[in-house]
């Protein structure tokens, strides 16, 4: 059911972000700064997108692929999935540049 499939979704998530962390932990011992603040993008944006998705009703939520990757040893070209059910809409990669006129020249 599609209820069931949630929780099993829930319950992979939550037993694993205990390992993300101490794994990215360990990762970010030899990271730069802007490393680590790309990182920190990611989860702010899977955490407010997720809260908005509740409050709003949208039925929509926001996985990270870092976790899913350390419970199933895959490896993920995508930084998150947006998902409807267990029907997955679409994939999506965060990109943080150092300032707002870099980030306009990435877009340009």
């Amino acid at each position: 059911t599609l209820k069931a499939c949630q929780q099993f979704h829930a319950n992979v998530y939550a037993r694993n972000c205990d390992k993300v962390i101490a794994a990215k932990a360990f990762q970010y011992r030899n990271l730069r700064l802007g490393q680590r603040a790309g990182f920190l993008q990611e989860s702010w944006h899977i955490c407010s997108f997720n809260k908005n998705a509740i409050a709003e009703g949208w039925g929509l939520r926001d996985e990270d692929l870092q976790i899913k990757a350390i419970a199933t040893k895959a490896h993920c070209t995508a930084d998150a999935e947006i998902w409807k059910g267990n029907c997955r809409l679409c994939e999506v990669q965060f990109k943080r540049y150092s300032d707002a006129k870099a980030t306009a020249r990435a877009f340009a």
